[in-house]
This record gives C-alpha cells, structure tokens and sequence, in this order.
C-alpha cells in the first residue's frame, strides 16, 4: 500500500514546508546490552550503515534542512559520526566508495545538525518538547532510528505529501496483528482514501479485544508546533515519563489528524532480531551481496533440517 494522493496539491497547498526534523536518540537501548555499553544504540548497523544513518538519509531524501538530535550524555560518537567525516571522505574516495563520500559531503554543505542533551530519560513527548526551542512555529518531523523502513518511497515522503494537502499532524500506521497491538498506540480511524485516514481517537497499547482498529502507530510523525503547547500541560505517566501519544490525544481535541498507511517494510530494529532482520534484508537489495547472502541463508536453512 501507498499513501499516494489521489488530490492535487499544487499552489497555495504547499505552504508550509517541512524542513526540520527531531531524531531523538537518547534511550540506554538495554534490549542491546552488552553491546551498546560501548557503542550506542543508534550507530549499531543495518548491514552497513548505522540505524541513525538510515534515520539522517531518509530526511535528506525529504528535503529536510535542519535536524536535531536529542541524545544523552555518553552518546557524543553520534556527533562525531556526522560532524568529522573529511579524514573518512578521502578514505571513501580512495576505496571507492562515492556514494558514501557524496553523501558525508552534502550533509557538510546542506544540512544543518543541532544537539540537545536530555540528561533524564523522560519519554518520547518530553524528547520532542526538548527540541521547541529550534523548532519555532513551523511545523516538523519526528523520526525513530529504531523504526527502520525500507522501500521505494521514503515513508517520511509519504508524511510529507499528506501534510502538504491537509497541513495537519500526520502519523505513519502500519497493519498489525491482534496479538501485537498491545505494544502499540492504535488509532480509530476514518478512511479518506486508500491508506489515508483522518483519526478520530487513538489508545496507547489497548488491551487485547479493546484496540479501535488494527493500524499501530510506528516512528515516523509530522507534527505541527501546537504539539509543544499540549505536551508542556501533559500529566507524566508510569516513570514520571511524557509520553508523545497523550499530547496527540490532547492535540486532537483542537485540530485534526491524518494518519498514512505507509508503502515501505517496517522492521522493528529496538531488539537484537530485529535489527538482524533488517540487516539481511537491506543486505539483500544490493547487488553486490544479494547472492552470497541468499546461498548463506539456504546453506544454513539445509543443515538445520
């Protein structure tokens, strides 16, 4: 499925773009421990790059300008990583790796990276609150490196499009199974057209028998800056943590949101399998490893049977 729109959205329907984006990156990732007791969770990687990269590719595909990054202290390799890359460019040049160089050299020219440390791990609405400062009143995108998607459109794109034709909040949903939707926030949604909705209502982790549809939210938003209102009137819940789908409910009660079934594969990469999954399946779009890489998964199937 596709959140390709069926109306025209030409002229005075694309005021209001989207430039900035939120990666918050804070979390201690236990699910990875020991593992990202020295490296963060974040820089760990789908085949061969780091879910973070991912993360930071996807908005350069969406014609994001500016993104923040909220991380916590210990975490100051993510800067590195995107911040002293001209030893690591020549390299690439030198191995041959243009795409790889290209790319470190249009983040230097084109993007502009803000860090903002959340010393106490609050939840994702307190993450996102921590960036208001550089958002100003524009809206913006808010991406989880841990969601990574795979597919021919960028889901962010997807976002963007359904934004540029309502201007509201939009949250990206994807089709989940009745024994899995207590780990999601769900959404009561009304169907516009093929996979775009308007949400009417939306129940974090629903009890089995309760969730109002079977569309989970995953991480990818736009939201708009009233989000920042709302989310600074939010009551902490377990943990004393502001969670982001209590300031959407908030949200919904002044405005609209839409919701984009999104076309790409999502992998859950927040737990070691996950993230290996993700791996062999972006390892496998690649040519270069796409054979090697299946006669290793056949080879191995065979000699468990």
């Amino acid at each position: 499925m596709s959140c390709m729109l069926l109306f025209d959205v030409t002229g005075d329907q694309r005021m209001g773009e989207i430039n900035k984006a939120v990666i918050p990156a804070a979390g201690m990732g236990t699910r990875f421990l020991p593992a990202s007791k020295a490296i963060p969770k974040e820089l760990l990687p789908v085949f061969d790059v780091p879910l973070i990269h991912k993360a930071v590719e996807e908005c350069v595909n969406s014609d994001i300008k500016e993104i923040i990054f909220i991380i916590s202290h210990g975490k100051d390799s993510i800067i590195q990583y995107f911040e002293n890359s001209l030893e690591y460019e020549k390299l690439m040049h030198e191995k041959n790796m243009e795409v790889y160089a290209s790319y470190f050299k249009k983040l230097r020219s084109e993007i502009s990276f803000k860090y903002v440390y959340q010393p106490v791990q609050l939840g994702l609405g307190h993450a996102v609150l921590l960036a208001k400062e550089h958002i100003n009143s524009e809206a913006f995108a808010v991406i989880l490196p841990d969601d990574v998607i795979l597919g021919k459109q960028s889901a962010l794109n997807e976002l963007v499009s359904i934004y540029n034709l309502f201007q509201t909040s939009v949250l990206a949903v994807e089709n989940v199974p009745n024994e899995k939707l207590s780990d999601y926030g769900v959404i009561k949604p009304y169907q516009i057209q093929k996979s775009i909705y308007e949400v009417y209502d939306m129940i974090e982790k629903p009890k089995i028998g309760f969730a109002p549809s079977n569309l989970g939210i995953v991480g990818r938003y736009i939201l708009t800056p009233e989000i920042f209102e709302v989310l600074e009137t939010v009551k902490p819940g377990v943990n004393g943590e502001i969670q982001l789908t209590d300031g959407l409910l908030s949200l919904l009660e002044i405005q609209k949101i839409h919701a984009c079934e999104f076309s790409g594969i999502r992998f859950d990469a927040g737990n070691p399998v996950g993230l290996l999954k993700a791996s062999i399946h972006y390892g496998m779009s690649d040519e270069k490893y796409k054979k090697e890489i299946r006669e290793w998964i056949q080879g191995t199937l065979k000699s468990e049977i």
